[in-house]
Parts: structure tokens; sequence; C-alpha cells
């Protein structure tokens, strides 16, 4: 779903950010990023799931 996401923006004349795997993926990639619009599975690799990594990198406002 993400590389369709991602081949289909750049169709269109966007540039589409790297596709991140993992929530450390996410945290770093948010530091350089300063993306108007985020797609984030819920599901991730590794220890952290997207809901977690959204929320650490302020993509979320928990409150």
């Amino acid at each position: 779903m993400a590389l369709d996401i991602h081949v289909g923006l750049g169709k269109m004349g966007y540039e589409a950010p790297p596709i991140a795997s993992s929530g450390a993926e996410v945290i770093c990639l948010s530091r350089d990023l300063k993306s108007d619009l985020v797609f984030m599975e819920i599901f991730l690799v590794e220890d952290m799931d997207g809901i977690a990594a959204a929320i650490h990198c302020g993509l979320i406002v928990n409150g």
C-alpha cells in the first residue's frame, strides 16, 4: 500500500518522501522533513506502533 501511494504521488508530480517501516525510522524522518500530510500504518515492525510514533513526533497531540 505504501509503495502504491508513493509511486502515485510521484506520477502526479509530488515529491514523495522515503517510506519508513519502523517507529524509529518515522522519528528520524520527522526530524528532517516538515510534511504537510503524513500517512502512517498503525502496525509497524519492531517495538513501536504507528500511534506511538505519531505521538512522539508531535503528529498527534495527546490531551
